[in-house]
């Protein structure tokens, strides 16, 4: 395969580790909702965060621009590719990723994840009345999702960052 492609719930590390692996393999790093948000601004001449577009337009839109996004990446090679926490609920999507790389789950602990998520700003997803259930839900429905998706999985809180790499080095060459 060409590209590895990071996919895990929100706040698991995409963006994170896809800029360390793509430094330590010496790859080009993508991060699709960077050019969701760049593609927004192209649309629509207003530069907003992903969190804004999905609150602004609607799941529907945003949804839309992601499956855009990820059809944009059919030809790229040689890249990490950090996906939006949902790209990959769309049957879609998946088919392209698949053709195009080796799929990651990047697998953290629920109560990492909590944590990260709720000391930010309220996400949009998440309603700012009960971020706490709103979280419990999205966890119970998003998890088996993407525990269903053939990929290679890593558990991060079992590994240091150099084993991470390493893996991820022997994933990218086929070791």
């Amino acid at each position: 395969m060409s590209n590895l492609i990071l996919f895990g719930l929100a706040a698991s590390g995409k963006t994170y580790w896809g800029k360390r692996l793509a430094k330590a393999l010496q790859l080009t790093f993508i991060d699709t909702d960077a050019l969701l948000e760049s593609l927004f601004l192209d649309q629509y001449s207003k530069k907003c965060t992903c969190s804004e577009i999905y609150k602004e337009k609607g799941e529907e839109t945003f949804r839309d621009l992601e499956h855009r996004v990820i059809r944009s990446l059919v030809k790229k090679t040689n890249c990490i590719i950090a996906l939006g926490g949902g790209a990959v609920l769309d049957a879609e999507n998946l088919k392209i990723l698949h053709q195009i790389g080796t799929m990651i789950y990047l697998k953290e602990e629920k109560a990492v994840l909590k944590k990260r998520l709720l000391a930010g700003p309220v996400r949009a997803f998440f309603s700012s009345v009960d971020p706490i259930r709103d979280f419990d839900l999205y966890y119970k429905r998003r998890l088996p999702v993407y525990e269903n998706i053939p990929s290679q999985v890593l558990f991060l809180s079992e590994l240091n960052e150099e084993k991470i790499i390493n893996r991820c080095k022997e994933i990218f060459y086929g070791l």
